[in-house]
């Protein structure tokens, strides 16, 4: 611990720019944009572990501040950690050190030790990115990193009404954390917007956005430097920026994107949390959860010689990601035209036109309206029209977009999420929300995860889980580690449940209003399909993997109802023997597990699904009405039963 940032520190003071580090890799935390305590893991990644013999230390949740003890002798400090509710969470610990002096008298040596921010224009800044969906790997590569996350506080505007004071008798730029939006009112300022990245493996996806993060004042100079020199050891040099992003050792040594990486931060107009998708294909379920989630989704094309061909053509996944992001509901796209510095010359307009035309044709294929599609050339790398125009490509002259909402133009990356436009937030319709996972956090108990489609979820409310039929009470909503008192659509937020087990609920189940059309278990349900990539042909018995919401289920086609015109919709033919690519048909179609989904015109985000096998999307479709299994009264907790007792 560096003794300079301790001077004139008392053992009275609360520290608020903190670090854990230790046996589970490092941790770090303030008092305005609070992290975890600990590192815990959802009931896949224990077993995960439990196969590899890891431990899974179970979270710890809050929003903690540090009280100093420094002993007579000048020997390491300990400290004792304090949620928000007041009461220690953990025993003094002699693993911390002191990051920064926020919230501390002014030391001579400590201005020093602040970081240095970025540079680069003031219109976006990060914030402090959610609770991370995978555990921290111990020791290792992690050992003596600043960040497992990659996010020192981020240096703010002071000319800003939203910024935080600067510190006194400052000497030089400091790092200083984001400010706390109060209580209950994140979203209120600005619409939240969440949009995933999605493209072909190595088509520089995690490296673009890591960029735009760095570029948007997220990550300090040093957390940069240190990555670089990490990923030159392990010879992988040219990752530098996504490793902000791929936090796993395991993501690391592969080089590959495996679970979903999210990042939040501001620009002119919207608070954006980034998903950051995986490309490769053994990887297409994790992706698939992401976009079902998304707004806006941004394609990473690479432009570099033979990269492109290799992700448009029909074994790539360029052509897969931007079908499945149609399908699931992510109707505005941007197009970012990557690795331009590789293309034969560098900065090729004649390269770039070329793919601008392929994909257009493609997408519009899909439905898409190129027209209202922003493409921009950009490099990932280099940072060329990320955030400014680039010098590199004089002959761009910018994107336009065409739409009934009104036109919109700009030449950078960042101005095209700056057009995204706000979608319609269905509050009027009742709760849905389907479990991306479910932790058990130390202290706190059972907290599901996962992202708020229709209604509003608020505290104290009387939750159903389907297709469990478990029904409680909901005591704190969180998001972005602030406690919200009530959750609107699109929302990425944790809740705390009382009376349920971890092991009751998982990723998959679907939470709603007990006394508003409460989320029933589906016994059958009547779909439309397409059918866009099958080998042979598909008659009543087939079982494949349908993927609706963030549910992974078998389920078998019962019956072939009725082939119809893919385009009119007009019957062709009656109980059709078998189906093949290309056709489209009304399908009864039977879960083989327990499973909950909705008619799509009820509740969009939950009736449309795509159809997995032989490790690809062989087809889509949308839920036409669903018959639902009475399953009674189902298992109700206490704190649900005196909560409908007092009239919650």
């Amino acid at each position: 611990m560096a003794s300079s940032l301790l001077e004139g520190v008392k053992s009275t003071d609360r520290l608020s720019v903190w670090q854990l580090w230790g046996g589970g890799g490092v941790r770090e935390g303030t008092v305005s944009q609070p992290r975890t305590l600990g590192r815990g893991a959802s009931t896949g990644d224990r077993a995960r572990r439990a196969e590899q013999g890891e431990s899974s230390p179970d979270w710890s949740w809050g929003s903690p501040s540090l009280d100093v003890s420094i002993s007579p002798d000048g020997g390491v400090p300990s400290f004792t950690g304090h949620g928000a509710g007041g009461g220690a969470l953990w025993a003094p610990h002699r693993h911390l050190r002191l990051l920064d002096r926020v919230g501390l008298p002014p030391s001579s040596a400590g201005q020093a030790q602040a970081g240095e921010a970025p540079g680069g224009p003031s219109t976006c800044r990060a914030l402090a990115p959610p609770q991370d969906a995978r555990p921290a790997c111990a020791g290792g590569v992690f050992a003596g990193l600043p960040s497992l996350t990659g996010a020192s506080p981020p240096r703010l505007d002071p000319q800003s009404p939203c910024s935080a004071p600067p510190l006194p008798q400052a000497r030089e730029p400091q790092v200083v954390p984001a400010p706390p939006h109060r209580p209950g009112t994140m979203g209120k300022e600005k619409t939240h917007i969440n949009i995933v990245v999605i493209g072909h493996v190595d088509s520089g996806k995690s490296t673009t956005t890591g960029h735009l993060i760095y570029k948007c004042g997220g990550i300090d100079k040093r957390t940069i430097e240190k990555f670089e020199k990490e990923a030159a050891e392990m010879g992988k040099g040219s990752f530098k920026y996504a490793w902000v992003l791929d936090k796993l050792k395991a993501e690391r040594e592969r080089g590959i994107t495996i679970d979903i990486s999210l990042w939040k931060f501001e620009t002119t107009k919207y608070y954006i949390t980034i998903i950051d998708a995986p490309g490769h294909r053994d990887f297409i379920k994790n992706m698939i959860t992401g976009t079902s989630q998304a707004d806006c989704a941004v394609l990473i094309v690479a432009a570099g010689v033979g990269e492109f061909e290799a992700g448009i053509s029909k074994n790539g996944q360029t052509r897969e990601h931007a079908l499945l992001a149609y399908t699931l509901g992510v109707k505005q796209l941007i197009v970012g035209v990557n690795k331009m510095d590789s293309t034969e010359p560098a900065y090729s307009e004649k390269r770039y036109d070329e793919i601008v035309k392929e994909v257009s044709a493609y997408i519009k294929k899909i439905g898409y309206n190129p027209a209202t599609v922003p493409f921009v050339p950009i490099s990932g790398w280099h940072g060329d029209n990320m955030l400014e125009p680039s010098p590199n490509m004089p002959w761009f002259k910018g994107w336009k977009v065409e739409r009934k909402e009104g036109n919109a133009s700009g030449v950078s990356l960042l101005e095209a999420l700056d057009t995204i436009l706000p979608p319609t937030r269905p509050t009027d319709k009742p709760l849905r929300l389907p479990l991306q996972d479910v932790y058990k956090i130390g202290g706190i108990g059972t907290v599901p995860v996962g992202r708020v489609e229709t209604g509003i979820l608020r505290p104290g409310m009387v939750v159903t889980f389907a297709p469990v039929n478990i029904t409680t009470e909901v005591k704190s909503v969180e998001m972005h580690h602030e406690a919200l008192s009530e959750a609107l659509p699109g929302d990425n937020v944790g809740f705390n449940v009382k009376n349920v087990s971890v092991k009751d609920i998982r990723r998959g189940n679907v939470c709603g209003d007990s006394k508003s059309d409460p989320p029933q278990e589906a016994a059958q349900f009547t779909s439309q399909v397409i059918i866009l990539n099958h080998p042979g042909q598909i008659s009543a018995g087939y079982s494949p993997v349908i993927d609706c919401h963030t549910a992974h289920i078998a389920c078998k086609f019962a019956e072939l109802k009725e082939k119809i015109d893919r385009r009119s919709g007009k019957k062709l033919e009656d109980n059709p023997k078998s189906l093949k690519s290309g056709d489209a048909a009304i399908v009864e179609m039977v879960p083989g597990k327990p499973m909950c989904v909705e008619s799509f015109s009820q509740y969009p985000p939950l009736g449309r699904f795509a159809v997995r096998d032989m490790r690809q999307t062989v087809a889509v479709g949308v839920i036409k009405n669903v018959e639902k299994k009475s399953g009674g009264a189902g298992k109700v907790t206490k704190s649900a039963q005196k909560a409908q007792k007092a009239g919650k």
